[in-house]
């Protein structure tokens, strides 16, 4: 879905506090240019001229299954004014091995093993991204997925320095108290985060990760239920909701009822509810609650998506919104909508699971008595 929970959460319980972090001074990587499109990590010139312009240092993993989703992301932070993007592989042979089938890839592609050590230490998540400001001070390290976020947030000059480097150190503390099983510890600092930054994503995936990871999957629901209780305005606690009832029925009803107050309270991103919408009708079994909050929440991403003018960057939920909507038509037993819709859907991305899906449809249709 936006993100996969715990697809690092256990990474991150692994590893050592990083090299460099919030307030370091960045290193400028020795590194040869692939393929040949430079990226400098450091500005030559410190001077006020420069301060809304940005580097984004990535650490990725080229040849991940994962990547073509990540390139996506990419394309989001470079199309942002003032930001520059370049990537920093694991080793030479990656780099050489993605390039054989990419020799025209956009971005910058390095290798400095040296550098890399200091950047990262032991830290092995993948993609992780380092953002340098005019002054060569790193202001922001995260995973990719929630960099976005904080680009709007600089944009819009809200974000703050100074509050994200108490919420690293408190971050550090949590993977510590993973390690060393303090409980106290984990959900002291857990807690103090929330109080600085209600919503935060990577905090929450450690919290509600160590409390699935020991079968307490209800305090996992109360967590997010008591700070969105507070916060009733954070998104993330519903889309994390929303997550948990996909995995857990025991949760699905209250979770359908987390999608419609997307709607009702008008938050989340148009891609935020179209995948929370995508989960409801794909991941939710025998719930007419979870089929109405998917409706309701297609209806609302309807302009957006439910167009003919896309591009190569909209296509994928241009054709996902389709997909939702014939799903939801088959689930609600109108076969001929659903063939409708999921034709579009193929029409819009002619992937082979989208073809599949279509012939089931009319299969069903041909067979029907």
């Amino acid at each position: 879905m936006w993100k996969k929970i715990f697809a690092f959460a256990v990474l991150l319980m692994l590893a050592d506090v990083f090299a460099f972090g919030i307030g370091d001074n960045a290193l400028e990587l020795k590194t040869k240019y692939y393929n040949r499109k430079v990226f400098k990590t450091r500005f030559y010139v410190v001077d006020t001229k420069n301060q809304q312009k940005l580097k984004v240092l990535v650490f990725a993993d080229l040849l991940g299954d994962d990547f073509p989703r990540n390139e996506m992301l990419l394309d989001n932070i470079a199309a942002r004014k003032g930001v520059s993007v370049g990537l920093a592989a694991r080793s030479e042979s990656e780099i050489f091995a993605f390039m054989k089938n990419r020799p025209d890839f956009k971005y910058s592609l390095m290798f400095d093993r040296e550098g890399m050590a200091k950047y990262m230490e032991r830290n092995i998540i993948l993609p992780y991204a380092f953002v340098i400001n005019y002054q060569n001070k790193i202001i922001w390290c995260g995973e990719l997925i929630d960099l976005p976020a904080m680009l709007d947030k600089f944009a819009d000059n809200k974000y703050d320095i100074e509050k994200n480097r108490k919420i690293s150190r408190k971050l550090a503390e949590m993977q510590n108290a993973m390690r060393i099983g303090s409980e106290y510890q984990l959900d002291r600092a857990a807690r103090d985060i929330m109080e600085i930054e209600p919503g935060n994503l990577s905090c929450l995936r450690m919290r509600l990760f160590s409390f699935e990871n020991t079968n307490r999957i209800d305090e996992a629901w109360a967590f997010l239920e008591e700070f969105k209780n507070k916060n009733p305005q954070e998104k993330n606690f519903y889309l994390l909701q929303i997550d948990m009832g996909a995995r857990y029925p025991v949760f699905a009803q209250r979770a359908a009822a987390a999608g419609a107050a997307l709607v009702r309270r008008n938050l989340g991103s148009d891609e935020e509810r179209l995948l929370a919408a995508w989960m409801f009708v794909s991941s939710y079994n025998f719930s007419l609650e979870a089929l109405q909050s998917a409706e309701a929440l297609l209806k609302s991403v309807e302009k957006s998506f439910n167009t003919e003018k896309y591009d190569k960057n909209t296509a994928v939920n241009c054709s996902l919104f389709k997909r939702a909507l014939a799903l939801l038509y088959y689930k609600r037993c109108n076969l001929p909508s659903a063939i409708k819709e999921q034709r579009a859907a193929y029409e819009i991305s002619k992937t082979e699971n989208n073809l599949q899906i279509l012939k089931y449809y009319e299969g069903l249709m041909a067979k029907r008595p």
